[in-house]
């Protein structure tokens, strides 16, 4: 099932700092996404079984197994949602 933007909440936790929680909870296939990561060139800076950090479009996004993902180093809320938006698209 693609991961799409309208599937998560956006929460602002501090400054530079949103949170993107699935509005139904299920788990990311790390293995298909690391993947289809490497297929797209994305830099990979952390990978474990629990998280995967990645740096993408001058952001730096981290992917919990959980469905969790956060967006850093991002000042507005609407350029968040914009990259997030762009990095869904490389891993569906």
């Amino acid at each position: 099932m693609p991961l799409l933007l309208k599937d998560f909440s956006a929460k602002k936790k501090k400054a530079a700092f949103f949170e993107f929680v699935p509005k139904k909870r299920h788990s990311l296939d790390f293995e298909q996404i690391l993947d289809r990561l490497r297929r797209h060139y994305v830099l990979i800076t952390v990978e474990t079984n629990e998280i995967l950090v990645v740096r993408f479009l001058k952001a730096k996004i981290t992917l919990f197994k959980s469905g969790i993902l956060t967006v850093e180093k991002i000042k507005t809320a609407a350029r968040a949602k914009k990259i997030l938006q762009k990095f869904l698209e490389k891993i569906n």
